[in-house]
């Protein structure tokens, strides 16, 4: 089964969430993260085709929202809010031709791992808890401690072997091969790995004729969830000059974690980040996905 973007309804687009420029600042309600997994989900099929009852993932999702950081946290980018954003994202760009690339299990398990992506983050990146040799660092033996945990905590939270998780009637194989998906997905959010997907981009040849290969899908899907990380900036004016405060703010809260720690301050984001944002629009691919 391939799918046809032509195809697809605008379910959720009432609160323009089909769109690039949605503005999550706009509709940070406290139900923000079970809506927006609701209506991507569904114009995917997910829960249909995998045997999910929306109970039961209504009830993940909650659970998962309730280890982000809060609306009013100094931590945006990678909290409640900044989840919301990314699975929106990775909903519009699957609508915006991607699809077509993917096989419906690379559509179900980038969908899950832009959603628990963020799951459990205390806002510091992975190269932070290396440097600081953190407990979780030592936990994980320095190998992306924070994705690591993200995992970890996501698939306690879907509960896979008693009889009320998420995918407790899904097929184990099932069930496996999400996993397989998922969890490399995930692991390729830790920065040290961002360099590593854009080489690998470089030579990605895709063809609509017939489905790629295994190794250019997971390529092309980890590229899709750094484009939601870092792509934040490149939405419509209004958005983007909440998430450069957004991101102002998260730097000043890490540099003074770095400094209570003893480490050098990295905290050189902001600057690069208010560089590419004034850079005219049509020189940024995402900027003009309207």
């Amino acid at each position: 089964m391939r799918f046809d973007p032509s195809q697809i309804t605008t379910a959720f687009s009432h609160l323009d969430w089909a769109s690039w420029d949605f503005n999550i600042f706009a509709n940070a309600t406290t139900d923000a993260l079970k809506d927006v997994a609701g209506a991507v989900f569904d114009q995917f099929n997910v829960l249909d085709d995998l045997g999910i009852s929306s109970e039961r993932f209504d009830a993940f999702v909650v659970s998962v929202a309730a280890t982000l950081r809060g609306l009013n946290s100094a931590v945006q980018m990678h909290s409640f809010i900044g989840a919301v954003d990314a699975l929106q994202g990775v909903g519009v760009l699957l609508q915006h031709g991607i699809s077509n690339y993917l096989s419906p299990m690379d559509i179900y398990g980038v969908l899950f791992a832009a959603l628990i992506m963020y799951t459990d983050h205390d806002g510091k990146s992975s190269g932070m808890h290396v440097a600081s040799m953190s407990g979780l660092a030592l936990e994980y033996n320095d190998a992306s401690p924070v994705q690591h945990r993200a995992l970890a905590t996501a698939f306690a939270l879907m509960k896979p072997t008693s009889g009320d998780g998420i995918f407790s009637d899904l097929p184990t194989s099932t069930f496996q091969d999400l996993r397989s998906i998922i969890i490399p997905l995930v692991l390729s959010t830790d920065e040290s790995e961002h360099f590593d997907v854009n080489a690998g981009l470089s030579g990605l040849v895709l063809s609509e004729d017939e489905l790629p290969s295994k190794s250019n899908r997971v390529m092309l899907m980890k590229a899709m969830l750094q484009v939601v990380e870092v792509g934040k900036v490149c939405r419509s004016n209004e958005v983007y000059s909440k998430w450069i405060s957004a991101e102002a703010t998260e730097s000043e809260w890490l540099t003074s974690v770095e400094a209570r720690l003893g480490l050098p301050s990295t905290r050189c984001v902001v600057d690069v980040v208010e560089w590419v944002v004034v850079q005219p629009a049509g020189k940024l691919p995402v900027a003009n996905m309207r």
